[in-house]
């Protein structure tokens, strides 16, 4: 995975917790805490004095300092904090792909059916289906259809 682009320090839970350290414990562990965060996983034993750029015989007295704030399982450290911080993002990721992924969905589906709409168009028009091309037939078959009705019906008097 690539590395996360922020991490949350709680500045007073940090202080709180570290203020007997020295400046080189403080160092030390918030490089540890760095590279645990920019990997997303417990630090293998073997790499911390690496981490902590402490050699070996620096590293003694550091690592007993630091142990108390990670969970030592025998072949890495665990640092609970992060770890619950980590489970925190990833689900916030999750759930913004998601949401992505639902609304690119979405939009594709709005997408098709307004082709569908557009595409969906009658060949001829409502008007024109009830218009009867002239062909100079009438159906008319009354003779008289140019003549007034009166007329018709009185006929005229001589």
């Amino acid at each position: 995975m690539a590395a996360l682009p922020y991490m949350q320090l709680y500045i007073a839970d940090y202080l709180a917790d570290t203020m007997h350290l020295s400046t080189e414990e403080h160092g030390a562990y918030l490089l540890l805490m760095f590279n645990y965060w920019q990997t997303g996983r417990a630090i293998p034993k073997s790499r911390l004095a690496k981490i902590a750029r402490l050699d070996n015989e620096r590293w003694i007295p550091v690592e007993e300092s630091l142990s108390e704030f990670f969970i030592d399982n025998g072949e890495e450290w665990i640092h609970e904090r992060i770890e619950q911080d980590l489970a925190s993002v990833h689900a916030k990721l999750e759930q913004r792909s998601a949401a992505g992924k639902a609304s690119v969905a979405k939009r594709k589906a709005n997408k098709t059916m307004k082709v569908e709409r557009e595409s969906n168009v009658c060949s001829t028009l409502v008007e024109s289906s009830l218009e009867r091309n002239a062909n100079g037939n009438s159906t008319n078959k009354d003779k008289n259809k140019n003549k007034d009705l009166k007329e018709l019906k009185d006929p005229p008097k001589s």
